[in-house]
Formats: C-alpha cells, structure tokens, sequence
C-alpha cells in the first residue's frame, strides 16, 4: 500500500482503467476519487491525450476487425494524423487492407 500520497504522476494506463474493466481496476477507480475528493493531485504530461485517444481508438477496433490491440494502435495513429501506415505484416494487411485505405503494403513502395 502507497503511504500518504499527495501528487502523483500517472500513465496512460491509469485512465485507461476507468473505462475499461480488468485487473486494478478497483484502485484506479479508487484513485480517480481520491482526485476527485482532493484528496491527491494527478500529474500527466500533454501527450496522455493523443495516447489515450489511440488507445481507445485502437482497442475498438481490435474488437471490430478481430486484430490485435497492439496492431490497431499503429492503425489508430495513422487514422488520426490522416497519413498512411505502411506494413510488412503480410496477415495484419490482408485482414485490413478493404476497411482502411490508408493501409500500405511495404511491397507496393516504389525503390
């Protein structure tokens, strides 16, 4: 157990927790009223937007296209900075390359 805890520097994966159910989901559920309450201040560097966003972004469509979560964060970013994610992942590809437009197969890239 944490002593005490006044401020507190958080990842991603905290806020994370406050969506989606799974392990520590309780005490991230708890700290998040604890900050509410002040109780302790929560710190984050500007960039957790952007990453939660791809983090949610790339989750649903895990789900929806029965791929990896890890994958589908690369998609994600892609899809929000409107540029092309190109892949040498011949699987993830195939899977994708008719939903997402902006799915590039490293082979089509001119040398």
């Amino acid at each position: 157990m944490i002593p005490e805890i006044k401020s507190l520097v958080i990842d991603t994966s905290i806020p994370i927790k406050w969506f989606l159910k799974g392990p520590y989901e309780e005490q991230a559920l708890k700290l998040r009223d604890d900050f509410r309450k002040g109780l302790c201040r929560l710190f984050t560097p500007d960039v957790i937007y952007s990453e939660f966003a791809n983090t949610s972004k790339s989750f649903h469509l895990a789900i929806q296209h029965k791929c990896p979560v890890y994958d589908c964060l690369f998609l994600a970013l892609s899809t929000q900075k409107e540029c092309h994610l190109i892949t040498a992942d011949e699987k993830f590809h195939r899977a994708l390359r008719s939903s997402f437009s902006n799915l590039v197969w490293i082979g089509d890239y001119g040398i």
